[in-house]
């Protein structure tokens, strides 16, 4: 996230004054409490995304998703924002950074900007599951039944982009 902030921050920084734009007259981040997506998102599509992870994962033992489910409610609740247990090498470096302000203030999974508590979801998820389940992906039994359940839609691509390159084909 430090990466895409940086990033986003330098070409916002760089590019700007060459587009004829002030970077203080860009919007304020979507939050929650804009309503509309972001509210939905947030308040509903989030802790679905926990629950879906918990019910996926039948061999988790209690204990984790007990924690899973505690995220869940954390979210509905509209709680405020934990600090992450410790930066990672592997990706996850620099959210404690990014994270402060919002934690700093109190900030809460409902006012801090969406797009930082999109993210920050899927860093929780990851911190309670990888230390139990030795780093195995959560989301590994949702991605293999998506690629099963979108075979056949992909097969007929497929055929349709070789008729389109090849018509003889048909």
């Amino acid at each position: 996230m430090q990466f895409v902030v940086a990033t986003l921050s330098l070409v916002v920084r760089t590019s700007t004054p060459r587009m004829g734009m002030d970077p203080s007259t860009l919007p304020a981040p979507l939050r929650a409490t804009d309503g509309g997506f972001t509210h939905d998102t947030v308040s509903r599509r989030l802790p679905l995304i926990v629950k879906s992870v918990v019910s996926n994962n039948p061999s988790f033992s209690a204990e984790l998703a007990a924690s899973l489910n505690a995220l869940s409610d954390e979210i509905v609740a509209g709680a405020p924002l934990k600090p992450l247990a410790a930066d990672k090498a592997d990706g996850r470096d620099g959210w404690s950074a990014t994270l402060a302000p919002y934690v700093a203030s109190g900030g809460t999974w409902m006012d801090a900007p969406w797009f930082v508590v999109e993210n920050y979801l899927y860093k929780r998820i990851l911190e309670l599951t990888d230390g139990p389940t030795g780093g195995a992906d959560p989301f590994a039994t949702q991605k293999a039944k998506s690629l099963v359940d979108s075979a056949d839609a992909f097969v007929k691509i497929v055929r349709l982009a070789n008729i389109i390159r090849r018509p003889n084909l048909r």
